[in-house]
């Protein structure tokens, strides 16, 4: 649940970073990537969302392996259209 709790809310933070700053201030791309990659890329742990994906599959925990999987891509992925909804709506 860690690793879900950390990328779920990177993806947010990532979201909500990148389309805030992109409304609201003239910074570079590259400052932008920078920072997005820098620090939420070490924020977020895709890696050890893979190893613990593939620990559960493994182990013949099919249900909860496969919820895993498509739970965190899901939830992440609402993180950003919320971070989205915020940043557009912030004045």
């Amino acid at each position: 649940m860690g690793t879900a709790f950390v990328n779920i809310t990177g993806s947010f933070l990532l979201a909500l970073f990148i389309f805030y700053i992109q409304e609201r201030f003239a910074v570079s791309d590259q400052l932008k990537w920078l920072i997005g990659t820098g620090f939420f890329g070490a924020y977020t742990t895709f890696s050890t969302y893979a190893n613990e994906s593939f620990v559960l599959l493994q182990g013949d925990d099919w249900l909860s392996g496969w919820l895993y999987i498509i739970g965190s891509n899901v939830l992440c992925l609402l993180g950003v259209l919320f971070a989205w909804w915020i940043a557009t709506h912030i004045s």
